[in-house]
């Protein structure tokens, strides 16, 4: 390497690095050293790390003192977390952004209709928007008008 340039030495270099990286990387596996033994991934790999934070209580506190010092904050990450998921699930195409979901939604409400305040409504009455509306935000619970929940009733008092 001494009559090379910088470039033909590092490309020699790098080379040289690659074999020598593959045949450790080949060694450590078939005697499961390092990253292949389970001691080292209980301790350093990513598939427990969740469990360490859960077993050490790390988490527990980290919950507690969030809810006592800063209740507030315990609101608006679960309102980031709940949006950080509708667009991961948007982006997958899960969820209720499934197609084979939304499919199987409209064949039940063709089939059974939907029941609103005790009476089944038909498919054929439905107009598209409420159709449209039900199959990307409607629940599984049947639509009730009539029931007034207890905040209302407060209320009009």
């Amino acid at each position: 390497m001494s009559g090379q340039d910088e470039e033909a030495r590092y490309t020699l270099a790098s080379y040289a690095g690659k074999i020598g990286g593959q045949a450790y990387s080949k060694k450590n596996k078939a005697e499961l050293k390092l990253f292949y033994s389970d001691e080292w991934q209980q301790l350093h790999g990513y598939k427990s790390a969740g469990q360490r934070n859960v077993q050490s209580g790390h988490l527990a506190k980290l919950n507690d003192e969030i809810s006592k010092s800063r209740p507030e904050q315990r609101s608006e990450a679960g309102k980031l977390g709940a949006k950080a998921r509708i667009a991961k699930q948007q982006i997958e195409k899960t969820a209720l952004f499934d197609e084979k979901h939304i499919i199987q939604k409209r064949a039940n409400l063709v089939r059974w209709g939907i029941k609103i305040d005790g009476i089944r409504v038909p498919f054929k009455k439905l107009s598209s928007d409420f159709v449209d509306y039900h199959l990307m935000y409607g629940t599984q619970k049947s639509y009730n008008t009539k029931k007034m929940s207890e905040t209302e009733k407060a209320t009009e008092k």
